[in-house]
This record gives structure tokens, C-alpha cells and sequence, in this order.
């Protein structure tokens, strides 16, 4: 008896727990509307263009997240970064894919990443 009392009131916590905290069964899902997920697909979306500098690839993707005003995004995403002192490599990897699109601003010229040296004999 003791042991089934146990069992049903730690279920129960775990249940409420669950819905309290929008767990699995309070339907977690993320907005895709909200701000960070919006910044962590642009950060996912310019340090994949950092690698790879396939700028219509990058573009695209952007597109699929803010749709026209992709441009507009990446800069108040870059300036909201640089004003909130956020993550430098992050700031980098944006500020190279508006390089790429040919939109960088003043603000963005000091976190420039580096051109690599050619490695020749």
C-alpha cells in the first residue's frame, strides 16, 4: 500500500511538473517566431557561410527565415549584438556574411574577420 501511494504521488508530481513547465505533454514547442530562434538561425546561417562562402546558399536560407527583409534582419541583428556586447566569434561570422552581401556598415568594419594568408613555398 505504501509503495503504490509512493509510486502514484511521484507520478503525479512528474505530471504536473511536466505541465507547469510546458515539458512533452505541454506541447514545447518553440515559437519560430521568436527573437533567439531568429538568432540562432542567422548565427547557424553565417558561421555555415564563414566556412563554406557559399553565399547563395546563405542567401537563400536567409530568406527562408525573414523572408524580404533578410538584409534588414541581418543588420539590426548585428547591431543589437555589437550594443549587447554579445558573443565576438558570433558578431564575426555575421559581420562576414554582410561582407558577402556587400551591406556592411561602419560599426561592423572592426570585427572583420582576417583574410587568410595564401600558404605558398
Amino acid at each position: 500500500m505504501l509503495l503504490a501511494g509512493l509510486l502514484a504521488g511521484s507520478l503525479a508530481g512528474w505530471l504536473l511538473g511536466q505541465l507547469a513547465s510546458g515539458g512533452a505533454l505541454g506541447g514545447g514547442r518553440i515559437d519560430p517566431q521568436s527573437q533567439q530562434f531568429r538568432d540562432d538561425l542567422l548565427v547557424m546561417i553565417a558561421t555555415t557561410y564563414s566556412d563554406d562562402r557559399n553565399l547563395p546558399t546563405a542567401w537563400r536560407r536567409m530568406r527562408q527565415v525573414a523572408g524580404n527583409s533578410s538584409v534588414a534582419m541581418l543588420h539590426a541583428t548585428i547591431e543589437r549584438f555589437i550594443a549587447n556586447s554579445r558573443n565576438v566569434q558570433d558578431i564575426r561570422h555575421l559581420v562576414a556574411l554582410a561582407e558577402g552581401l556587400g551591406r556592411l556598415t561602419p560599426a561592423m568594419q572592426p570585427f572583420l574577420l582576417p583574410v587568410p594568408a595564401d600558404a605558398g613555398p
